[in-house]
């Protein structure tokens, strides 16, 4: 079962990062991210990728944080 603080951590990342959906393995061992949208070969080429899974929020927070930085070095922001 979900807590409500686990809840608000997962609503917390997908407002800040809104073209990620986020959720938690059954376990709620791993957290876990997946594009909204396909990526282009183009996008996967700059170092984009389509999900991401990370052992803890904290640290799936980083590695989102820096999709996004290479989004937009890439200029693949829609």
């Amino acid at each position: 079962m979900v807590t409500k603080a686990v809840e608000e951590r997962r609503v917390a990342l997908e407002t800040a990062h809104p073209g990620w959906l986020v959720g938690l393995s059954r376990t709620g061992a791993m957290w876990m991210a997946t594009r909204r949208r396909t990526l282009t070969g183009r996008e996967l080429r700059a170092g984009l990728v389509q999900s991401v899974i990370e052992d803890g929020a904290d640290a799936l927070a980083e590695r989102l944080a820096e999709q996004d930085a290479t989004e937009l070095r890439a200029g693949a922001v829609r």
